[in-house]
């Protein structure tokens, strides 16, 4: 609704929750006036728990900056294997036009950040020139609290295996959905959360449980590669 009415140059989108930052989006409109083939700027977010509001964090760390400098074709692949969870629409300045270059968002799908960067980086991914990631830029500070969907297991599967086939066909979404199923489950598994497990394979196709099955070894194992990486690069 708010893309439909809108007649300005650039647009920003911000959850009633979260609290922007009026400098940080004026510079992020500035790079932009400078830079005209940038369809869109993704700013710097921090993030802070209701329970402690003095307290804030980085949203945006080297998992964002990899995949987002990352050849267009392997990016695509990335975004549906492996998204750096979370890229923030409050964070992004976006120019009208490109928005609705791309359709807007589609009013069938339960998430909306996800599949619309995907379609964004899609249409324009040089890194740079056609958008721009200026983290060390704050544009919101993000709040996170209990009713956040990403505390909803079964809820944010849903969201995601929903976009994954919006975004994708084939084996390719199935592959990608299944491999969304198994780290939700972990995830379920490690809360001692029998309830969600329960609902998110009941919600799943027989194909992609069967599917998920190659993952549950496979992500555990890549979390400890990563980890001792760390370890021993420190």
């Amino acid at each position: 609704m708010g893309l439909a009415v809108a007649t300005t140059e650039y647009l920003y989108f911000v959850a009633s929750d979260d609290i922007p930052d009026a400098a940080g989006i004026a510079q992020c409109i500035n790079h932009m006036e400078v830079n005209q083939n940038l369809k869109f700027c993704i700013g710097g977010a921090d993030a802070f728990f209701d329970e402690e509001p003095g307290h804030f964090f980085k949203v945006y760390g080297p998992s964002q900056d990899k995949f987002l400098k990352l050849p267009a074709q392997k990016r695509f692949k990335q975004a549906l294997f492996n998204y750096p969870v979370p890229l923030l629409l409050q964070s992004t300045v976006f120019r009208t036009s490109a928005l609705r270059e791309q359709g807007g968002w589609d009013t069938n799908l339960m998430l909306d950040d996800y599949p619309m960067f995907v379609k964004l980086l899609v249409a324009y991914p040089d890194f740079g020139s056609e958008f721009a990631y200026l983290p060390d830029i704050p544009v919101v500070k993000y709040r996170q609290h209990q009713s956040n969907s990403f505390r909803n297991i079964p809820r944010q599967y849903a969201m995601v295996s929903q976009a994954i086939q919006y975004l994708a066909s084939g084996f390719l979404a199935d592959f990608a959905t299944a491999k969304a199923l198994a780290y939700y489950s972990l995830v379920a598994i490690k809360n001692k959360n029998t309830v969600a497990l329960s609902k998110m394979v009941n919600a799943s196709s027989y194909k992609v449980c069967f599917f998920s099955l190659f993952y549950f070894a496979e992500i555990p194992l890549t979390k400890a590669v990563g980890y001792f990486k760390r370890v021993i690069t420190n």
